[in-house]
């Protein structure tokens, strides 16, 4: 199911989806209006995501996976859309701080479910722009929904901001089986506020750019995600284990950003020596905007 139905499915109580997301590399590029922060950058697409369902209530709640949670980034998207009170429970399949887009997949899967559930009759584009702002505004994400928003299943960032702004370019439309192992959380808030680390960030994520529209492939894209990892130094020695077995097999991996998470689109089963393997479609359904 992807964006497009959801709108048009008759629920009464409003529903909305989002693919997770996950980004090999990245460039952050700030500005002091929300709309044209961001990244340049590239990633993923993952069938799983976010499922969320809006009712109206006596009062705001944001439950995930069934527990009740602050989810600010959730509430930023409600605050922005309606003042009216909701109770939101979004299905996360990805984990949380892993590097998959699972904050804005909720965004985005909010706006949507908030749009259907009250009957907002806004375009796409204001509904992404929600999802992008909320996750500038609480630092849980630069460039997720813009590449949600790209219609491939690989998406570079080529421009930054929020969809509308930002540019997209798609480095593949193909459906792929992604292999992915988490090893740990990595907040995101914690590594693109520390100084050195940002400028080393941004220097590899330059590289990195340049490298993938030399071989704008699959291929290219994960070994362009390679070199950033290990450039930045963003890359548990954990991980890099398990990277470089994959790699000496003839196949291709990285690490999602930002998280302590291995993924791979060719070697999915050597993963399952590592530890439990998380097997997800990568997602070529697009967003339109209106």
């Amino acid at each position: 199911m992807n964006l497009t139905e959801l709108k048009s499915s008759p629920d009464p109580a409003g529903r909305g989806y989002s693919p997770g997301h996950i980004t090999g590399f990245f460039e952050i590029v700030e500005s002091d209006n929300p709309i044209r922060s961001g990244s340049r950058g590239c990633g993923i697409l993952l069938e799983k995501g976010a499922v969320t369902e809006v009712k109206e209530s006596d009062e705001t709640a944001v439950f995930i996976n069934g527990i009740e949670v602050n989810a600010p980034t959730t509430r930023s998207v409600i605050k922005q859309l309606t003042k009216v009170p909701v109770c939101v429970s979004t299905r996360l399949d990805v984990p949380v701080g892993c590097g998959m887009g699972a904050s804005a997949a909720g965004a985005v899967s909010t706006a949507y479910a908030l749009n259907m559930a009250l009957g907002l009759d806004l375009e796409d584009v204001c509904l992404l722009q929600a999802a992008h702002i909320a996750e500038i505004h609480n630092r849980s994400g630069l460039g997720d929904v813009l590449g949600i928003s790209g219609g491939g299943s690989i998406v570079a960032r080529t421009e930054p901001g929020a969809p509308g702004i930002g540019e997209t370019r798609v480095i593949s439309c193909k459906a792929f089986d992604v292999g992915i192992i988490v090893l740990g959380e990595r907040p995101t808030r914690d590594v693109i506020d520390e100084p050195e680390m940002r400028r080393r960030i941004c220097a590899a994520g330059r590289d990195a750019m340049k490298r993938l529209l030399t071989n704008p492939t699959p291929i290219g894209f994960m070994e362009a995600s390679l070199g950033f990892a290990v450039g930045t130094e963003l890359i548990s020695s954990k991980a890099r284990d398990i990277v470089e077995t994959i790699c000496v097999g003839g196949g291709h991996a990285s690490v999602a950003m930002l998280g302590d998470a291995v993924f791979t689109v060719d070697a999915a089963d050597v993963l399952s020596a590592f530890g439990d393997v998380l097997i997800t479609k990568a997602y070529c359904g697009g967003v339109l905007l209106s």
